[in-house]
């Protein structure tokens, strides 16, 4: 609905929920989004009253408010789990639509490239994870071939390498994103849509860098394969972790949100590192807490810390590249703590570049080397 035709009191509707620790207990919400102002409010199902009166809320938008997102509203973390009413699914269904991706093991090696053209051309990447994928996994994909000679074909090559799953939102997502990625064949590709992914980055029919979804039943059933309540487990043949002279970078949401990801992931493998692990996750209070405890008492930015990586999702990377060196050598790519500094004193590292204040300075990365394994551990191993 254009702007100009949206009153003061037209809203969209949302079913949410919110987990009070203080209580051990599930609150249950409807989120009203109002469009003209960017306000939002929450009413509270059970006790039958208004749990937040209308207000503006930093750091959210309405690219934020869509089914499956997290949001922190002062310091509560609220999960959106569906639409209210008819008018919101038909408004919000259209222009922030979902579509499954998965990046072929061929596509892996220009990971970086593909995700910052993904983002490029306006899609936004909600749920993304690199991992390799089991025979119970792919037959869980393919359903209608297995037993086929096509399916043994596409269970070797896709056993071949890691591979990375995406949930991306978009209006017209499934559509739209069929047009980037143009034909199947990569040789129809370059003939037809000579800009599409397959042109640029195919070869042939097995090595055409996607497998997506053609429907938005279709995006939905792969979208919960990999993302919805029972994603496949991490495990020694799934994770593509190294865990030896490794270090952990983890993209903020703040960054995240402002369309920075494949820019800062291509900056790294530009500087000769390898990102030999990657997963979207959102990360609640008492983790966040955890994982930033070493600085508590010793940074007084600590409550802002923990409250920007609980604002919305985060990328967290396995770096390699540089042998035992590479937490030191990464470190300084990334660059100091403060990105005001960091533009006066290195102004082509990563938070140079992509900071903001010493909490919003994009990355986080390990400060010292020998904690870099057990960093990479915790997302990869803990929290997955």
């Amino acid at each position: 609905m254009p702007l100009t035709r949206i009153s003061t009191t037209d809203k969209y509707s949302f079913h949410c929920e919110w987990f009070d620790t203080k209580a051990s207990l599930l609150r249950t919400f409807f989120l009203f989004y109002f469009p003209s102002d960017g306000t939002i409010e929450l009413y509270d199902k059970q006790r039958k009253k208004k749990f937040l009166n209308r207000i503006f809320v930093e750091d959210i938008s309405l690219d934020d408010i869509y089914v499956g997102n997290t949001v922190k509203v002062f310091n509560r973390q609220i999960k959106i789990t569906g639409y209210a009413n008819e008018y919101t699914k038909k408004h919000m269904g259209e222009s922030m639509q979902k579509t499954f991706v998965l990046l072929k093991p061929d596509g892996i090696e220009n990971k970086s490239r593909i995700i910052r053209l993904i983002i490029s051309k306006g899609f936004k990447i909600s749920n993304l994870r690199m991992m390799r994928l089991s025979t119970e996994i792919i037959e869980m994909i393919f359903p209608e071939k297995k037993g086929s000679q096509e399916f043994l074909n596409l269970l070797n090559f896709l056993k071949s390498g890691p591979v990375i799953a995406m949930e991306l939102i978009c209006e017209n997502a499934v559509q739209k994103f069929q047009e980037l990625a143009g034909p199947e064949d990569p040789k129809e590709a370059k003939n037809s849509a000579p800009e599409s992914l397959r042109s640029i980055y195919g070869v042939d029919l097995v090595y055409n860098v996607f497998h997506i979804a053609g429907t938005t039943s279709e995006s939905e059933r792969l979208n919960n394969i990999f993302f919805g309540p029972n994603p496949p487990p991490s495990s020694s043949e799934t994770s593509t972790v190294v865990l030896k002279d490794s270090t952990c970078c983890v993209i903020k949401p703040h960054a995240v949100r402002n369309g920075h990801l494949g820019e800062i992931m291509c900056m790294i493998e530009d500087e000769g590192y390898s990102i030999t692990a990657l997963q979207m996750f959102y990360i609640d209070n008492v983790n966040a807490e955890e994982f930033f405890e070493v600085y508590r008492g010793v940074l007084q930015e600590y409550p802002e810390m923990v409250s920007e990586l609980i604002s919305g999702a985060c990328l967290a990377m396995e770096i390699t590249g540089m042998g035992e060196k590479t937490p030191k050598y990464f470190r300084n790519l990334v660059g100091p703590t403060d990105p005001e500094m960091a533009r006066q004193l290195r102004p082509n590292t990563l938070r140079a570049v992509f900071g903001e204040n010493k909490v919003k300075n994009a990355l986080h990365v390990t400060d010292l080397p020998e904690d870099g394994v057990l960093e990479v551990e915790y997302f990869f191993k803990i929290l997955v």
